[in-house]
């Protein structure tokens, strides 16, 4: 019992540290890709491919281009 008790004070240290890191990484990420999806979203408008449903072209050009570059990387 003891050692269970240590282990989860560890571990809850362990997250108020990181805690302030884990919050900055998705906003810096969202402002990034906002900021691309939303000059690809001039070029690109969404299309219509069924009764009420629309797919953004946005985010197929960004992921076609994330697949070149992958694909000159490796």
């Amino acid at each position: 019992m003891g050692i269970t008790a240590s282990i989860k004070t560890s571990s809850v240290s362990v997250s108020e540290a990181n805690s302030d890191e884990l919050q900055l990484a998705p906003l810096f990420f969202e402002r990034i890709f906002q900021l691309v999806l939303n000059l690809l979203r001039k070029i690109a408008k969404p299309v219509q491919v069924g009764n009420g449903f629309a797919v953004d072209m946005s985010q197929i050009i960004l992921l076609i281009l994330f697949l070149i570059i992958l694909k000159f990387l490796l």
